[in-house]
């Protein structure tokens, strides 16, 4: 996921990991007045940057045929369609353990997916250890393991997770146009179309076999500044699961969004992890909301 005025908290599903993305619109500026962004959750945490995105018109989805580094365009992508999206604010990095923690010691968050050696330490840990490095095995109070991603969490704890940050899940369109910006260009990855490399992100490809620190992968931020977009963890957004409408630039879609249906709905995931080559910056995928082993 990523808190802010779009959150962003890291999930993890028995065969995969999702990543918790919030995006709470941004407030309307009075007058000559310029837009702000608000830390998230307790600002004497680190990791809880929120940047701001002035919004704008891009094209959403593809038609792409298979390219070498990325997944091939499966009918979730299509049709490409013209998307107009306004203001926002959301999370520069995956949220961390130590974050969600802090929500967990206030009553607010659930631990369940995370085990932990004793309650009564208020360490936690997510269900699948061996995502992280063995160092962070039954040492959830290591300094050195607080800025991992969090995970192991499902839509109803990434949505509870951001509105405490006072954010929200970011919208599909919101999460897509973060990682691609203001383009219609054919734009595969938040960092461009380059191959991937250990330096742009974590895949199986290029990374160690597990989750790594939320700050790793600079070279891989999207046109905004968005750490992890691609690899590391999958990321939650807030829409429920349809097929994509038509619409050009002439007449966009404004603010698209999916409501989504409850309990037995079917909720989007975004993005790739460590354990998955990298999806193109417009691949949809499909999950159960309660559901841990997505994969």
């Amino acid at each position: 996921m990523r808190p802010g005025h779009c959150t962003k908290l890291a999930l993890a599903s028995g065969a995969s990991i999702l990543l918790l993305v919030g995006c709470p619109q941004a407030p309307e500026p009075e007058p000559d007045l310029e837009w702000t962004c608000e830390e998230a959750g307790n600002a004497n945490r680190e990791f809880t940057e929120r940047v701001l995105i002035e919004g704008g018109l891009f094209e959403m989805g593809s038609d792409r045929e298979p390219h070498a580094t990325s997944s091939w365009p499966s009918g979730d992508e299509r049709p490409p369609h013209a998307v107009q999206v306004s203001p926002y604010c959301m999370n520069k990095y995956e949220t961390t353990v130590q974050q969600y923690e802090d929500c967990v010691r206030e009553d607010v968050c659930d631990p369940t997916g995370l085990n932990w050696d004793d309650p009564n330490d208020g360490s936690r840990y997510e269900t699948v250890i061996n995502h992280y490095p063995e160092e962070c095995w039954g040492n959830a109070n290591e300094a050195n393991c607080w800025d991992y991603p969090v995970n192991g969490k499902t839509y109803f704890q990434a949505t509870e997770f951001c509105e405490w940050t006072g954010g929200r899940l970011c919208t599909e369109a919101e999460w897509e146009f973060a990682a691609k910006g203001e383009t219609f260009a054919r734009w595969d990855h938040p960092w461009g179309n380059d191959d991937p490399t250990y330096e742009l992100t974590n895949i199986p490809s290029t990374g160690p076999g597990w989750v790594e620190p939320v700050s790793s992968h600079e070279a891989g931020d999207s046109p905004f500044g968005i750490r992890n977009m691609a690899g590391n963890v999958y990321e939650w957004v807030y829409d429920g699961y349809e097929m994509y409408p038509e619409a050009d630039e002439d007449n966009p879609l404004v603010d698209p969004v999916v409501e989504p249906t409850g309990v037995d709905g079917i909720y989007i995931g975004r993005g790739s992890c460590f354990f998955t080559e990298p999806l193109r910056t417009s691949t949809q995928r499909t999950i159960w909301p309660a559901q841990f082993d997505w994969g």
